[in-house]
């Protein structure tokens, strides 16, 4: 495959490539930006046509399909017929980017009112394992319930943790007395 770029305007003489973009390379970001981009279109198509459904928090919020960071989660409700949808997506996404979804880091989480025959349906579809809760996502964890006092300890917990690592390394015995 050869390419050619615009350069000031003017179109460069063709060239190939003679190896691959790896990782740290400074264009990963920028590639990896431009393909959830992609991503997040054809699950945004998805929920336009209403083939599949994301999360409403409250009846005046916009509904939540996707986020992206350094992991993907997406909202969909418990059915065969959305798990289809979302293959469909994997595949074009797939097809499109060369890319592949590992299906072997993915999980999948249920409200608690879905039975345990939709779970293993919908399950069985992704061809994904079933998970009662995910762990943490951003370094938070995902389920913590009303109390903002625990949300609050934990990056209380995070922020001097890492307070303590930059002590150790960056700061004088003497600067550290005083903080």
């Amino acid at each position: 495959m050869a390419f050619s770029v615009l350069v000031n305007g003017a179109t460069s003489e063709t060239f190939r490539p003679n190896r691959e973009l790896r990782q740290g390379d400074p264009l990963s970001p920028y590639l990896f930006i431009l393909c959830a981009k992609a991503l997040s279109n054809l699950i945004r198509r998805a929920v336009e046509r209403n083939t599949i459904h994301g999360l409403c928090v409250t009846s005046s919020a916009p509904t939540i399909s996707h986020l992206f960071f350094d992991d993907s989660i997406l909202f969909v409700r418990s059915k065969v017929a959305e798990a289809d949808v979302i293959n469909d997506i994997f595949r074009s996404y797939e097809m499109a980017s060369g890319q592949l979804v590992n299906l072997d880091k993915t999980t999948v989480s249920f409200s608690k009112g879905v039975s345990d025959r939709v779970r293993g349906s919908v399950a069985e579809r992704l061809r994904v394992a079933v998970v009662e809760v995910h762990e943490c996502y951003l370094g938070l964890p995902t389920i913590i319930g009303h109390s903002k006092k625990i949300i609050i300890d934990i990056l209380h917990d995070k922020f001097s943790k890492k307070l303590q690592g930059w002590r150790g390394k960056i700061l004088s015995r003497a600067v550290g007395r005083f903080l």
